[in-house]
């Protein structure tokens, strides 16, 4: 009966530094997981940024060429102050006749830039023209008839609109990539808390299962 109950003791012991160590494993496994979903979603932060950085800087380019004027005296910098209050750095500069312009936004240490080759708005003379016909009437100091300035107006007008509608038309397609994308997150985030609160109820089950 004396040896019975010495093993008995023995065992007492071996069967608490199991469970000692069994919870130690388990501790460390959650810890695991919990750093990674941590890691995860500021990665995931990072990239939401960066994403409105870039649809802010791509407002700051629509609001320069909707609300200023495109004179001799351009101010080639200027800061534009969104309704939000995003602050976006517009750089122009003269090509041709058209505007190089640069927009820079910045959204929680995440800067994007966006340029775009725009078409000189405000003008009514024809600075830089391309001789495409030979039917075309020019006078002799080369200015063009009043008849051509119309429709070369009507035609940038018409071509402006059309860029107009195919930048709404991607700006949407993006802002529902957007979306999707950060939908596929937000699940991928549910999915993984569910794993974790399951692998955390499986250890706790063992756990009781080897007290």
């Amino acid at each position: 009966m004396r040896w019975v109950k010495e093993i008995i003791q023995k065992e007492d012991g071996s069967a608490l530094a199991t469970v000692l160590n069994i919870s130690v494993i388990i501790s460390l496994f959650i810890g695991t997981v919990l750093s990674g979903i941590l890691l995860q979603s500021r990665f995931i932060q990072r990239d939401i940024h960066s994403f409105k950085a870039l649809y802010v800087a791509e407002e700051g380019v629509y609001r320069f060429l909707n609300e200023y004027s495109i004179t001799e005296n351009l101010q080639t910098n200027q800061e534009i102050i969104l309704s939000d209050g995003s602050e976006v750095e517009v750089t122009v500069s003269l090509f041709g006749g058209f505007l190089d312009v640069e927009s820079t936004a910045q959204v929680s240490n995440q800067q994007r830039t966006i340029r775009i080759l725009s078409g000189k708005k405000g003008s009514n003379v024809v600075e830089y023209a391309l001789l495409l016909s030979e039917d075309a009437n020019v006078s002799e100091d080369s200015e063009v008839s009043e008849n051509q300035r119309q429709g070369t107006r009507a035609s940038q007008r018409e071509k402006g609109q059309q860029f107009e509608e195919i930048e709404a038309v991607q700006r949407t397609k993006r802002k529902q990539n957007h979306k999707r994308k950060i939908d596929n997150i937000e699940k991928s985030k549910q999915n993984d808390k569910k794993e974790l609160r399951e692998a955390a109820l499986e250890a706790l089950e063992k756990l009781k299962k080897n007290n």
